[in-house]
């Protein structure tokens, strides 16, 4: 058949009681004798055909054709009766009364698995292993419309309020943050690294356009195997000049959030709504809350009966935190500022003490989402405190001199896409928020 005249699946309400072609994969098949009712899945949505021993069929497989076979479909578009409605797609009340079926490309082999079943029952490295069929399921597609409605709604927001998107290296000269946890890349024989953020760049455009985001990839040679580390993601960054301080960065990052929550509730699709059955996000009336990281540590040691001194939250403390925001400010995010200056990266801007950094991190849920701060702007504290770090400011030349020609204070964030979609979604595995995820294990398909 020729596809000229095709329509998608969302389009066939309105075209109920004519005739008209459609093409997808065959995603279910019931054979009932002399009647065959077959889910076609495109792109946009699925939709029963109605296959009889009058269906013309043709191609050069017509006899051998299975699931996830690729076919075109000529007929009828009509109501199903009413006890046969299916109230799980949108299209359900829809079916096609098939005249003419080609089969465009047959699937060459029995399937390794059937996609259109329970696919939270299949083994995590049984749906990573045959990503680019389990990729098609109807839970696995829901998943990546709703984190593609997450990345837009972020672009959406932050182009609405002035930022410029920018795009940075990720091959860089230098590590960003100083530490050991880079991949190295031969560069045409020189070490050059892998960007960890895209941190140096999108400061030095403050200088440029005042306010900038970057949608990109991030790498980590973090040697993790759990269900909340990827070792590459995409970033959700975005710096600001012209701060008071990081509670201005804070500021803008609650209300990103909150559009993106306001985005994902207006335009996430019904269907897709049932399919995920994703928990509903609590966001407080107030402002979301913060404490600082001495005030956690001592939260922590409350709610588990201990008396323990500690630098940094880890994983354990995150989820107590996590739950102490839920009863105490019903919310699913907290803010958790003044880490310590041992801890964090020499471009964080120290409190008045020296002590602290005017930093922060956002837990979502009990998970780290992302972090951010007040940047250092100016070059003599910068170099002091590179040395207090034990980096060699001559490593950081070009990026120190950027501050020489002029730069505000500034100050920004970085969250991850894969870990906001987990959470949000209540996936077990950030895996299942990555198309192709890569791992201290995998780099396949």
């Amino acid at each position: 058949m020729d596809f000229e005249n095709r329509i998608q699946i969302k389009d066939t309400p309105k075209w109920v009681g004519k005739e008209v072609l459609l093409a997808g994969w065959a995603y279910r098949k019931r054979d009932h004798g002399k009647v065959s009712f077959v889910d076609l899945r495109d792109g946009s949505g699925v939709l029963q055909l109605v296959v009889t021993s009058g269906t013309k069929i043709t191609g050069l497989e017509k006899n051998g054709w299975g699931l996830e076979s690729v076919i075109s479909v000529k007929g009828l578009v009509k109501e199903r009766p009413a006890k046969l409605v299916n109230p799980e797609l949108k299209t359900g009340n829809l079916e096609m009364e098939v005249k003419e079926l080609e089969v465009v490309s047959a699937t060459g082999e029995a399937l390794p698995l059937d996609i259109s079943k329970d696919i939270d029952k299949i083994h995590l490295d049984t749906l990573l292993n045959y990503r680019p069929l389990t990729l098609r399921s109807l839970k696995m597609q829901a998943i990546f419309k709703f984190s593609e409605k997450i990345e837009s709604s972020y672009r959406e927001f932050l182009k609405g309020d002035g930022f410029t998107e920018i795009h940075t290296p990720k091959i860089i000269p230098s590590a960003t943050e100083g530490g050991a946890n880079v991949f190295r890349v031969d560069y045409f024989g020189r070490d050059v690294f892998l960007a960890q953020s895209p941190q140096f760049y999108k400061q030095m455009m403050v200088g440029v356009f005042e306010r900038v985001f970057e949608v990109g990839p991030v790498f980590r040679a973090e040697p993790h195997y759990t269900s909340r580390h990827l070792n590459e993601f995409t970033g959700l960054d975005a710096e600001i000049g012209f701060i008071r301080d990081e509670f201005d960065v804070m500021g803008k990052l609650e209300e990103c959030i909150r559009y993106i929550a306001a985005q994902i509730e207006d335009e996430v699709k019904e269907e897709d709504r049932k399919i995920l059955d994703f928990p509903s996000l609590r966001l407080p009336k107030g402002k979301i809350p913060y404490i600082t990281l001495k005030e956690a540590i001592k939260v922590i040691n409350k709610i588990k009966g201990r008396d323990e001194e500690a630098l940094d939250l880890d994983t354990e403390g995150e989820k107590v935190l996590g739950q102490y925001a839920q009863n105490k400010f019903k919310s699913d995010f907290l803010f958790v500022t003044e880490y310590p200056v041992s801890i964090r990266p020499f471009y964080q801007m120290p409190t008045d003490d020296g002590k602290f950094t005017k930093s922060f991190d956002i837990l979502f849920r009990g998970m780290e989402l992302g972090t951010g701060a007040q940047r250092i702007h100016n070059p003599k504290m910068l170099t002091s405190n590179m040395q207090k770090h034990g980096l060699n400011p001559k490593d950081f030349k070009d990026y120190v001199n950027l501050f020489k020609f002029g730069m505000p204070p500034h100050g920004g964030w970085g969250l991850g896409l894969e870990r906001f979609t987990k959470q949000w979604l209540g996936l077990d595995n950030i895996r299942l928020a990555s198309l192709f995820p890569r791992d201290v294990k995998r780099v396949n398909p």
